[in-house]
């Protein structure tokens, strides 16, 4: 009777195949789409770290031309040239800073987008958030003339300075 159990239950060959198919199908269908969205960010990552260069680019020559309205026509140029992606960012931010050191400044346009995930939930078990955040930062540093003229000069009297006490006995 125990003979008859098994070999009746594993016997039936009738939709094996199907279940066999579904599995697997369904399994490289959504390594495929996984696939596929770590393609498209790393294309939308890399666009965003070119857009960020050449604003930084672009606005340092602005600073140099001492452009009136900032950089609002700056930020609403890098929204526009952001638009045409396969996948929308839920959220864009536009960062221009100017970090000021004391030979040059350095100019700094950062670019942050927020994108939801086709398993954002399943993402939010391990890190608490549904989306991906995708940064891309451009640098230029500003070298005024005039600045650098003043800093060798301070430099220089500092040097003359040193010399003198240095050599009066």
């Amino acid at each position: 009777m125990r003979r008859r159990l098994f070999t009746g239950f594993a016997g039936n060959k009738r939709g094996s195949l199907t279940i066999e198919i579904m599995l697997v199908f369904t399994t490289v269908f959504f390594s495929l789409a996984l696939l596929l969205t770590g393609f498209m960010l790393l294309y939308n990552k890399l666009v965003l770290m070119k857009t960020a260069v050449e604003a930084a680019r672009e606005a340092a020559l602005m600073r140099q031309t001492e452009a009136p309205d900032g950089y609002a026509e700056l930020e609403r140029r890098i929204e526009q040239s952001l638009e045409g992606f396969v996948l929308q960012p839920k959220n864009t931010m536009v960062r221009v800073t100017v970090d000021k050191l004391l030979w040059s400044n350095t100019l700094r346009v950062t670019l942050v987008q927020e994108y939801s995930m086709p398993f954002g939930r399943l993402k939010a078990v391990f890190d608490g958030e549904e989306f991906i955040t995708l940064t891309g930062t451009g640098e230029a540093t500003l070298l005024e003339p005039v600045q650098y003229i003043r800093s060798v000069d301070l430099g220089l009297e500092y040097f003359q300075r040193i010399r003198e006490r240095t050599a009066a006995p």
